[in-house]
């Protein structure tokens, strides 16, 4: 190889180490953000040591619901609490957020007693701007060991970092 062809490829290599961490900004932006939509709630995205569905701990990005907000939940008639009522979505804490920034989580919850109560389903995308998009929903399947199929069905919400 000639002495230029060696300077010009040794001037692309530095380029590109100077390039690439740079462009390759990871993660989405840290602190609160707020939801609106069809229902209203705060999360944080945080940099630290995060939870795997299998418990493992790892550094990254996670996410973690701050609230506990109220959603009223649809029982169809003779099921479950007549009228309609209102309950408590749960969310992910420290679930660790993705490369692709989507976070798909799932919870069982259960009553003193043992008999499984609902479950709760969210998917939030998380943008690198500081925006982010999804959708949670609660299913009860037992009110205090009657089955039902009561449901908030999937509420939307938007949010941004705050």
């Amino acid at each position: 190889m000639t002495s230029w062809k060696i300077v010009v490829v040794a001037c692309c290599a530095l380029v590109l180490a100077g390039v690439t961490p740079a462009a390759a900004k990871s993660g989405p932006k840290t602190g609160t953000y707020r939801s609106t939509g069809d229902i209203e709630f705060r999360f944080t995205v945080t940099k630290e040591q995060c939870r795997l569905p299998k418990g493992k701990l790892v550094n990254g990005f996670c996410l973690s619901g701050i609230d506990k907000p109220q959603a009223p939940v649809d029982c169809p008639d003779g099921e479950g609490y007549q009228p309609d009522y209102s309950d408590y979505p749960s969310f992910p804490y420290l679930a660790r957020i993705p490369k692709n920034g989507k976070v798909n989580w799932s919870s069982t919850t259960f009553f003193a007693s043992g008999d499984e109560a609902g479950k709760n389903y969210s998917s939030i995308k998380i943008k690198r701007n500081g925006t982010a998009k999804g959708w949670v929903r609660l299913d009860r399947v037992s009110t205090w060991g009657i089955p039902t199929t009561c449901s908030t069905g999937k509420l939307n919400f938007t949010a941004k970092r705050s």
